[in-house]
């Protein structure tokens, strides 16, 4: 391409840059400062409204307050504006109102700098706001408020004894119920006033409520340890319960005077217990060591079980000293080891026996067995022999010959222990203990001595050994055994001996058979021996056992037979322990069981008796017992039957035959009826005795209470309704609670109806006195603030609220009516004044006029800026596009039209975008430049903010452009350039295939 074309293209190029970058520009201005949607909300945005709105809001608030002000000291008070001003203002002059109406004139505004309109006429249209401060006033602001109209005018005075006070004329007005309430209690002063404790119904009549009138009395009375008080007759007169608890309490304090532990029942009616009577005296028995707790008295009286476990308790306590224990039944149960175990039958014999062992013995046929080989091995300890599995004795040549010093008899031999075992263990033993002996023997020989030399020395040394053993033994043994004892001793001593020493006793079985047949015979008389010797001691340890026991039990009141018993009991357990023939268990346990059996009949027998004692003695002694804590106290019938309550007590816990406890309740339960038969008789009395005393009594104690303040008619009602609560209270016969209230009700009437005549005449007298000093009070004060409507209008709804407090006869409907009416009437008379005041006040519309001078030529420049802006806003686009076809037209190349065209894009692009950002903040500063001379008209209001806000849209809107030109130009030099490599020719192929 030539030069000139080149140089053309740059031109244009540089023609296209300044069009599209003057159309962003024209565009974004268009877009932001001069699009009246894009300013009004950046107005709202930025508070504009709100602030504008609210100054506003200030101004009229100011102003209604101004009036308001001025009228509120003309009216009566109680007679209120309630007109909140900052509410009416807010309610006037709202946000989307001054939305509205700016809205409006901005669109005014750029319609004429846009040349759609020849003049510029802007003005705030101020009628909404007059009509919606009229519906505000209109809309109920002026309140009537008849509670404080009436305080005002001095309606809380008292006469003729009824005080009006505020709080009830505010429940007079609240509604129904108050109306009634207030009516109520006002009924209700005129009665205080007459110093008697009457009330007003829910009707407004004068009831007579014996409660309250009760508690106003505070009545007091005391008569024969009955005291009546105000909370107990108050109490009775709750309802049928209270009546009878009342009761029950006067019945309860007389018979507090008798001390007698007893209770009232609900129903009034005395309630015995035998427990609490039994508790009350210590029943105990020295003689049989019987002590009774309150515990065991309880469970007596509860069930067959408790019964049955407490007469056991005293049967044990009765036994306690005897090694005898009772079964669950009470029987006595007789333990063979206990009783054995409480006496030392062994002190004088050479065996002890234990405990354990009389345990063992008594328990089987093997312990018993044990027991009996322990008893016989302790006899013969002394000895050398040893008694067997079975109680047999069992002789032991070695032992026995061990025993023997064979040093002292000879000292041509010496035998030693271990040559003995030898002897007697085999043949090979017996031959080499025999030739130790014979070469013994032989060394004290010269050396040339023959056998038979031998023989007679062994025979000269059995002689010697036989009679030293034979002293010897008789040494040990003479005076412990018997002759054949001894002589059996001594032949096993020689057998041993000629075993040792005798030249002819060369064969070991003859020895044997000799020593074995010793042996037997030995064993055989030892063992009679020893059963001799058991025999001897089963009799002295029974002997002994017998004074042991006379001794300890004897002096104890147990009668011979159960003591011989006793003995008996032992005796077989000595047997046991003792006689040899007694060796079987079973026979041995006949005979226990048998001894048991009738030491424990014995014993039941003298325990039934002991306890009949005891049941006599403590039946004296708790007799005495109650007559110094009664006898002073109740009548001798009554004192009688508390005695017979405490024997059938007695009974239960000692006599041996009242074993069934139905029996003994059925017959504790005779005694407590007739106990409570006799008590009830005596309190009767008592308290006919006390209701004649404080009837007088309290009949005095009205007279003087109420005698100046009431007639005697009205007395008398007072002290006849007094005269029933006591009745009530006291009178034995007056047991239903229907019957007393029928009684009492009609007392109250009588009373009601005497006051209520007097009560309608105090309250007409007070209205009427009460009318004439609030009419009188209100013309005084407001006679020349108001007009002579007004006065009559506030005068009467005065008067309403007197008789709405005072006239029998004006329902709260009736009332309400008349008050509604006349508050209405005074409110729509101010109401009207209000709103002609302050359309008055204000304007229909606010004209801002027309602009002149300088404000008016800057105008007019603008105006002819805003229209060539729209003019280069339609025209530079277009001019762009002619530019990029005079661009072709030189090039006659596509890829060169949109070169270029992307290059001038991309430095328009770039050219705006800086501009937006570099300008962007000089811009601003001579903005806030500019603003900070009116800061203080537009402090708060948001507009120098939303001006910011506009102007930094409009660089914004630029910036954003400028980058959207600038990628546009990138994405068409970067196809360009894609095309003339070659990248594209792919695409190119398909998009000719399609």
């Amino acid at each position: 391409m030539s030069l000139l074309k080149r140089i053309g293209v740059v031109v244009v190029a540089i023609i296209m840059v300044l069009s599209i970058a003057g159309a962003s520009a024209a565009f974004a201005v268009n877009g932001t400062v001069l699009d009246s949607d894009h300013l009004t909300d950046t107005f709202e945005e930025e508070g504009v409204y709100a602030s504008v709105a609210t100054e506003g809001q200030d101004r009229i608030s100011d102003q209604l307050n101004t009036t308001l002000d001025e009228r509120a000291d003309e009216i009566p008070a109680g007679i209120t504006l309630d007109f909140d001003s900052r509410a009416a203002a807010e309610t006037a002059l709202t946000e989307a109102y001054v939305d509205e109406e700016v809205s409006a004139n901005v669109e005014q505004l750029l319609a004429y700098l846009n040349g759609d309109a020849e003049e510029l006429a802007l003005a705030v249209d101020l009628v909404p706001v007059k009509d919606s401060l009229g519906e505000y006033v209109a809309n109920d602001t002026i309140a009537v408020d008849t509670v404080a109209l009436a305080n005002e005018r001095g309606v809380n005075v008292t006469t003729a004894g009824v005080t009006v006070d505020s709080e009830m004329l505010v429940r007079l007005n609240e509604n129904q119920e108050g109306y009634e309430q207030t009516r109520i209690q006002l009924r209700s002063q005129a009665v205080e006033g007459a110093d008697v404790p009457v009330s007003i119904d829910a009707n407004g009549s004068v009831v007579v409520d014996t409660e309250t009138f009760l508690r106003n009395t505070e009545f007091e009375a005391e008569r024969n340890g009955v005291t009546v008080d105000t909370a107990m007759l108050v109490r009775m007169n709750a309802n049928a319960t209270g009546y009878a608890d009342a009761r029950a309490d006067i019945r309860s304090q007389g018979l507090a005077q008798e001390d007698v532990p007893i209770d009232v029942a609900e129903d009034g009616s005395i309630e015995v217990d035998t427990v609490d009577i039994a508790r009350e005296a210590n029943f105990s028995s020295d003689s049989q060591d019987v002590s009774i707790d309150d515990g065991m008295i309880t469970r007596l009286n509860a069930n067959q079980s408790g019964y049955d476990a407490v007469r056991v308790d005293v049967r044990r306590q009765a036994v306690e000293e005897f090694p005898v224990t009772l079964d669950e039944n009470g029987e006595v149960v007789v333990d063979t080891v206990d009783i054995a175990q409480e006496q030392n039958v062994t002190a004088d014999q050479d065996f002890t026996v234990d405990d354990g062992m009389i345990a063992r013995l008594n328990a089987n046929q093997s312990g018993y067995d044990a027991v009996r080989v322990d008893v016989r091995r302790q006899a013969v300890e002394e000895f050398p022999v040893t008694v067997d599995e079975n109680g047999a004795v069992v002789v032991d040549t070695v032992d026995i010959v061990q025993e023997l010093d064979f040093a002292s008899a000879t000292q041509r031999i010496d035998v030693t222990d271990d040559m003995i075992e030898r002897l007697n263990e085999d043949s090979d033993g017996y031959a080499a203990v025999r030739e130790e002996i014979r070469d013994q023997v032989r060394e004290d020989l010269p050396s040339f001595a023959t056998a038979s030399q031998v023989d007679t020395a062994l025979e000269e040394i059995n002689a010697e050994l036989k009679a030293n053993a034979t002293a010897q033994a008789r040494d040990n043994y003479g005076e412990d055994v018997s002759e054949d004892t001894f002589d059996d001793i001594v032949a096993l001593q020689n057998t041993t001996i000629d075993g040792l020493t005798d030249p002819d006793l060369e064969d070991y079985d003859t020895y044997a058979t000799r020593r074995d047949g010793d042996e037997s015979a030995l064993a055989e008389s030892f063992g009679r021996e020893l059963d001799d010797g058991l025999r001897e001691a089963n009799e002295e340890m029974k002997a002994t056992a017998a004074d042991q026991i006379r001794t300890e039990y004897g002096d104890e009141d147990l009668e011979n037979e159960t003591v011989q018993n006793i003995i008996a009991l032992q005796n077989t357990v000595i047997d046991g322990l003792t006689q040899p023939d007694l060796t079987d268990f079973d026979e041995y346990a006949s005979q226990r069981d048998a001894d048991e059996a009738a030491l424990g009949d014995s014993f039941d027998r003298e325990l039934d008796d002991g306890l009949l004692e005891a049941n006599k003695e403590i039946k004296a002694d708790a007799a005495e017992q109650a007559r110094d804590r009664y006898g002073d106290s109740v009548s001798n019938e009554t004192l009688d039957d508390i005695v017979g309550l405490q024997n059938t007590v007695i009974d239960g816990l000692t006599h041996p035959d009242l074993t069934d406890f139905d029996e003994y309740a059925s017959q504790r339960d005779q005694n407590e009826v007739a106990l409570e038969r006799s008590l009830t008789a005596e309190l009767e009395d008592r308290l006919r005795e006390a209701n004649e005393e404080i009837k007088a009594e309290a009949a005095e104690q009205v007279r003087s209470e109420y005698g100046d303040a009431v007639s005697n008619e009205t007395l008398d009602d007072i002290v006849g309704l007094q005269n029933t609560v006591i009745d009530g209270l006291t009178h034995p016969d007056l047991d239903e609670y229907s019957e007393y209230a029928s009684q009492r009700d009609d007392a109250e009437a009588a009373l009601g109806d005497s006051f209520d005549q007097e009560l309608t005449e105090k309250l007409s007298e007070a209205g009427t006195d009460v009318k004439a000093d609030a009419a009188e009070r209100i013309r005084n004060e407001y006679g020349d603030r108001v007009s002579e409507a007004t006065l009559d209008d506030v005068v009467a709804l005065q008067n309403t609220v007197i008789d709405g407090l005072t006239h029998p006869d004006l329902s709260y409907d009736g009332y309400a009516s008349q008050r509604d009416d006349a508050e209405a009437a005074l409110a729509d008379s101010l109401a009207t004044e209000l709103r002609q005041r302050i359309d008055d006040r204000v304007d229909d519309r606010i004209e801002l006029g027309n602009v002149t001078g300088e404000q008016a030529d800057a105008l007019n420049t603008a105006r002819t800026g805003v229209g060539l802006l729209g003019t280069l806003t339609l025209v530079l686009p277009l001019v762009f596009l002619a530019l990029i076809g005079v661009v072709y037209a030189i090039t006659r190349s596509i890829h060169r039209t949109v070169a270029t065209t992307g290059y001038s894009l991309l430095v328009a692009g770039i050219v705006g975008a800086a501009v937006g950002l570099i300008a962007r903040a000089p811009v601003l500063d001579i903005v806030d430049t500019a603003l900070e001379s009116s800061e203080d008209e537009l402090s708060g209001t948001g507009v120098g903010e939303a001006i910011r806000s506009i102007i930094e849209s409009l660089f914004g809107a630029l910036t954003m452009q400028s980058v959207v030109l600038a990628i546009v130009g990138v994405v068409l030099v970067a196809v360009v350039l894609a095309d003339r490599r070659g990248h594209l020719e792919a695409l190119k192929e398909r998009a000719r295939g399609s």
